[in-house]
């Protein structure tokens, strides 16, 4: 039984070949999707640009309030209560709070406490 050396050494050069080639699919395979993601970055950008800006800091309608107005900036609440619709319970129940004007504050509480709620208060 004899052995072909020049058979083995072409199955060896085979191999390696096979996988040269994988690793170049790999290759063109990554680099298709990075050239795709990126395609796409591009026209999320277009996209963002032909989005309309926001109104201007100040319209025609600024001369009509008065100069000093608002005069305080104070806020207070008395006795404050709120739900989140008619026919379900309070989920503020009598909040008195005052906030001096030029103030900045900051909500804090445990969960279930009320700070989202006092929150949502004002931004309504």
């Amino acid at each position: 039984f004899q052995h072909d050396s020049q058979n083995a050494g072409l199955a060896g050069l085979s191999i390696s070949y096979a996988l040269s080639v994988t690793q170049a699919l790999n290759w063109a395979v990554r680099m298709s999707a990075d050239i795709e993601a990126n395609f796409v970055a591009v026209e999320r950008v277009e996209q963002y640009s032909k989005i309309p800006g926001e109104a201007p800091r100040k319209t025609p309608g600024d001369s009509t309030i008065d100069v000093k107005w608002p005069r305080d900036g104070e806020i207070r609440c008395k006795e404050a209560k709120l739900c989140y619709r008619t026919g379900l319970p309070l989920i503020l129940k009598g909040l008195d709070l005052v906030i001096p004007a030029q103030s900045k504050i900051g909500v804090v509480g445990r969960t279930g406490a009320g700070s989202k709620q006092i929150c949502y208060l004002f931004s309504n």
